[in-house]
């Protein structure tokens, strides 16, 4: 965990020193413009230009799907997923998923649990923006737009969106939806290609825990409905085992 921390706050301390410099002699189009030369535009990037724009509330839960998931359970993570998925406990680090090599030709899940402080802890200097638990940061984080970059702080969620996404597929079809189901709530970005089907869901519980839940589909056979499904199974596992379980 510190190692992989290690690699991500340096990048992101560095990143906001050169932010702060550009943000105090330069307006609002020299600082879209330096995003875009670090980061990339949204034709590279194109979750970097679009916001939540459907809402899925107390979403129907398909018991008879359930049934036929298996149960893993993977330190402080435990969720039912298709028994043919191949499961991944990931961290947090700089380039996060998008630019490591990976060769899967099956279906791979990768999850992530943070404790309820997480944003919070490392950037409390943005509490102010009245950001007040894990669930508003990433309302901001998955709502930044380039295009609305503004100031220091818009900035900065333009570059938190581009880190915390991992790769959602190729194309112009990426769809980003809110949802909010029992003790749960968040947002899944979504993408169906050619390739397979990619959901990236960021979830929050009534603790303030943070989950993100990667499903990277190759055989093309969940849907927006399933996976809402599957998040309804996913539970903090409060005996956090050492490694994988599966039953």
């Amino acid at each position: 965990m510190k190692k992989k921390y290690a690699r991500f706050l340096p990048w992101m301390v560095v990143w906001g020193a050169a932010i702060l410099i550009v943000t105090t002699f330069g307006k609002p189009y020299v600082l879209k413009t330096y995003v875009e030369m670090g980061i990339g535009t949204c034709d590279k990037i194109p979750v970097l230009c679009i916001v939540a724009t459907k809402g899925f509330t107390n979403p129907s839960v398909d018991k008879g799907y359930i049934a036929g998931l298996a149960r893993y359970s993977i330190e402080e993570v435990e969720i039912a997923l298709p028994k043919d998925f191949f499961v991944i406990k990931e961290q947090i680090y700089r380039a996060y998923y998008k630019k490591r090599t990976r060769t899967e030709k099956d279906p791979v899940a990768y999850l992530l649990y943070q404790k309820p402080d997480f944003f919070q802890s490392l950037f409390p200097q943005l509490k102010k923006y009245s950001l007040r638990n894990n669930y508003d940061f990433l309302s901001r984080i998955l709502n930044a737009r380039t295009a609305d970059i503004k100031d220091l702080p818009s900035t900065l969620f333009v570059i938190l969106k581009s880190i915390f996404t991992p790769d959602v597929g190729p194309g112009s079809g990426i769809t980003i939806a809110r949802f909010s189901m029992a003790d749960k709530k968040g947002f899944i970005t979504y993408n169906y290609t050619k390739e397979g089907n990619y959901f990236n869901c960021d979830i929050v519980n009534g603790n303030q825990e943070f989950f993100k839940v990667y499903l990277k589909d190759k055989k093309k056979e969940l849907d927006i409905n399933k996976v809402l499904t599957i998040i309804s199974t996913l539970e903090k596992n409060n005996g956090k085992g050492l490694g994988l379980v599966k039953s």
